[in-house]
C-alpha cells in the first residue's frame, strides 16, 4: 500500500458519481493543475499513478469507510441528500462530485454550515478552488513551461470544474468565524481580487460581495496588531481580503505604515504579521523612488527582495504590467533576487490568461449573488410591511422616494460604508 505513496510522486482526486440503484462509484485519477498538460516524462511509475486509497466519507445520516485498491469501488448510498468525502481531511487527496452533489454541499453550508466540522468546510473550499484553479503560485511555472504555454495557447486550470461551483461554495462566508475555512479561501478570493482590473464590472461586483461576506470578521478584528497567535493570524488574512476588496480603511492604514517605514525604518518598523500585506499595496502608488529606496535598503538581498517584488506585482494582470515589468527586470539587476524577478514575470503571464478564461463569468456570478443579496436584505427590511413584489428592485407598495431610501441603506450594507441607518 505504502508504495503507491512512496515511490511515485503526486496524488489523487477521487470522483464520486451515481451509478444507478442505490450505488455510487468511486473512481481515481492523477491530479494535475494543469489536466491538459502533456505527463509523457521521463519521471515513469510501475503504479501508472494509481493509488491504495483508505477512502472515508459521510452522508447527512450515515457515514462509512472502504478501501480504494488502483481502481474503484462502488458504496452503497440512495443519493438522498448530500455525501462528504474525506472525512475530516485525514486523507491526502481531492474529491470531486458530480454537479447535483456539489449543489446539496453547497445548500447545507448556506443553510448549517455547523453541520461539517471546520476541517471539512476548509476541505471542500479547498477541493472545489483547486478543481478549477490556474496555477498562479510563484515558483511552481517554469520558463520553458510558460514558453509552450504561449506557443500552444494552453488554460492554466485544473479543469475538473466550472468556476462558478467554488463560488458557490463560499456563498456562506458571512457566517464563518473559525480561521482555518478562511485560510482555505485567502488565496483563491484575494487571487482574484488582486488580477481583475479596478475600472471592470467584475472588480466592482466583487468588492461588494468581499464586503458583504468578511466586514463582520474586519470590523470584530480591527487593525491593530494585538491578541493572540490565532487572532492575529486570522486578523491578517481578513486584512489582506478586505484591502483587496479597495476598503478605503483598509487601504489607509496599510498606506500609512509603509509612509512610515519609509520616512524611518528603524523607528517605524512595519509589524512582522502585517508586512507581506503592506509590500503588496505598494503597488498602488509604486514609482521610480519607490523602487530606488527598496532596492537601497534591501541590497539585492534574496529573501527581502523576493517578498516585495512578488507582493508588488502579485496583483498584475494586463500585457501593459506585464511589460512594465520586464523593463523593470531590464533595467534592474536585483542580485540574488534576480530568479524572483523572472518568476513574477511568469505568474504575470499566467494572471494575463486567467482573465482571458474566467473574468466575465465570475463577474456574471458575482452580479447575481448580489442581486439575490439585496434582494434579500430589502426582504428582511419590509417584512414587517405585509406582501410586496419585487422585480429588478421595483418594490410596487412603495413610493420611488421611499424605496430609493431603502435601497440606499441596503448598498451601504453591501459595500461595508455605512450600518444602514
Amino acid at each position: 500500500m505504502m508504495d503507491t505513496w512512496t515511490l511515485q510522486m503526486g496524488y489523487p482526486v477521487l470522483n464520486i458519481t451515481d451509478s444507478g440503484n442505490g450505488k455510487f462509484k468511486v473512481s481515481q485519477e492523477r491530479f494535475l493543475y494543469d489536466r491538459n498538460a502533456n505527463v509523457t516524462s521521463k519521471y515513469k511509475s510501475k503504479f501508472n499513478y494509481k493509488w491504495v486509497v483508505p477512502f472515508t466519507y459521510f452522508t447527512n445520516d450515515s457515514a462509512g469507510q472502504t478501501l480504494l485498491n488502483m481502481t474503484s469501488v462502488e458504496i452503497a448510498w440512495d443519493g438522498s441528500g448530500w455525501i462528504k468525502g474525506n472525512a475530516g481531511q485525514t486523507g491526502f487527496y481531492r474529491i470531486n462530485y458530480e454537479q447535483k452533489q456539489w449543489d446539496q454541499l453547497t445548500n447545507q453550508l448556506e443553510n448549517d454550515h455547523e453541520k461539517f466540522e471546520v476541517t471539512d468546510r476548509a476541505g471542500l473550499i479547498d477541493d472545489a478552488f483547486n478543481l478549477g484553479q490556474p496555477t498562479h503560485w510563484p515558483g511552481v511555472i517554469m520558463s520553458q513551461e510558460i514558453c509552450n504555454f504561449a506557443k500552444k495557447k494552453m488554460t492554466w486550470r485544473a479543469g475538473y470544474i466550472k468556476y462558478t461551483v467554488p463560488l458557490n461554495i463560499t456563498k456562506y462566508l458571512a457566517n464563518e468565524d473559525e480561521y482555518v475555512p478562511w485560510a482555505a479561501i485567502d488565496n483563491n478570493i484575494e487571487f482574484i481580487a488582486s488580477i481583475v482590473p479596478q475600472s471592470s464590472p467584475a472588480s466592482k461586483y466583487l468588492e461588494k460581495y468581499l464586503h458583504h461576506q468578511v466586514k463582520s470578521q474586519y470590523q470584530k478584528l480591527g487593525f491593530e496588531d494585538t491578541g493572540s497567535f490565532l487572532e492575529k493570524t486570522k486578523r491578517n488574512l481578513v486584512l489582506s481580503i478586505m484591502c483587496s476588496a479597495g476598503e478605503p480603511s483598509c487601504l489607509r492604514n496599510a498606506s500609512d505604515y509603509f509612509k512610515k517605514w519609509m520616512e524611518g525604518p528603524d523607528q517605524n518598523p512595519v509589524p512582522a504579521n502585517f508586512r507581506s500585506l503592506v509590500y503588496f499595496y505598494v503597488n498602488l502608488a509604486v514609482h521610480e523612488t519607490n523602487w530606488d529606496y527598496i532596492l537601497k535598503k534591501f541590497g539585492g538581498g534574496f529573501f527581502s527582495i523576493r517578498n516585495v517584488i512578488f507582493g508588488v506585482t502579485s496583483g498584475f494582470a494586463t500585457e501593459f504590467e506585464l511589460q512594465e515589468l520586464q523593463e523593470f527586470n531590464n533595467k534592474y539587476t536585483a542580485g540574488s533576487g534576480a530568479r524572483a524577478q523572472q518568476q513574477a514575470a511568469e505568474r504575470v503571464m499566467a494572471n494575463v490568461q486567467w482573465r482571458k478564461d474566467n473574468e466575465e463569468d465570475v463577474g456574471n456570478w458575482l452580479k447575481d449573488f448580489l442581486k439575490l443579496i439585496t434582494y434579500r436584505l430589502i426582504r428582511e427590511h419590509f417584512s414587517g410591511f405585509g406582501h410586496f413584489s419585487l422585480t429588478y428592485f421595483r418594490v410596487e407598495m412603495f413610493s420611488g422616494y421611499q424605496f430609493a431610501t431603502v435601497l440606499n441603506n441596503v448598498c451601504k450594507l453591501i459595500s461595508g460604508k455605512g450600518d444602514g441607518s
